[in-house]
């Protein structure tokens, strides 16, 4: 059988893998109800990376994904949990203390990649608290996340219309949910949760 590790772990760059980042949210979402610790999400993509592979090779864009990779890891401390999400798409777990924190540690992997990489990223950053209590409405783990998600990516998004190489962040309204483990995502109720954003066209 191969070993839980390897399960959990993206083969081309040696970051944890999609798998591990619902894992990876459980247990942050966890240390939140525990420990009131808020926390972070930072998703970054690689700019024009379409065009590596399509010039160069898939080769070439695969070396450009470990320096990309590289290059976050030096940018980073060791309580910061990298996930490939999907393509050169890349995703970045930690507590953190205010929205400070988040900016800074997004310029970081924004500066680090810029400087070592033939390459720039484009990110996007939230910081949220959860007022997690048994009287509000009912939202399981997955639906949480899709919230989440969605609106980091729109923030990403919007940082590649703005001029790519540029990081946008976000403070999230505090949420009041009563978070259920174990339901499995209801598409038909986070709109009771829905975080507004302004609609930005996808740009790679």
């Amino acid at each position: 059988l191969m070993a839980l590790s390897e399960v959990r772990t993206d083969a081309l760059t040696g970051v944890r893998n999609r798998r591990a980042i619902a894992e990876t949210l459980d247990v942050m979402f966890g240390l939140h109800r525990r420990y009131g610790q808020p926390f972070s999400v930072v998703l970054f993509d690689v700019d024009h990376f379409k065009q590596i592979n399509d010039l160069f090779g898939h080769s070439a864009g695969d070396q450009t994904l470990r320096s990309v990779v590289a290059a976050i890891a030096r940018a980073v401390g060791s309580g910061v949990l990298v996930a490939r999400s999907g393509g050169e798409e890349f995703v970045a777990f930690f507590a953190a203390s205010d929205l400070n924190g988040v900016e800074a540690l997004a310029e970081r992997i924004r500066a680090s990649v810029a400087e070592s990489c033939d390459v720039t990223v484009s990110i996007g950053a939230i910081y949220c608290e959860l007022d997690d209590h048994p009287a509000s409405p009912e939202m399981s783990l997955g639906e949480l996340t899709d919230v989440l998600t969605h609106r980091v990516d729109a923030l990403m998004y919007a940082a590649k219309a703005g001029g790519r190489n540029t990081v946008r962040c976000q403070q999230l309204p505090r949420m009041r949910v009563n978070l259920v483990h174990g339901q499995p995502s209801d598409v038909s109720r986070p709109a009771l949760f829905e975080i507004g954003t302004s609609a930005v066209d996808p740009v790679h």
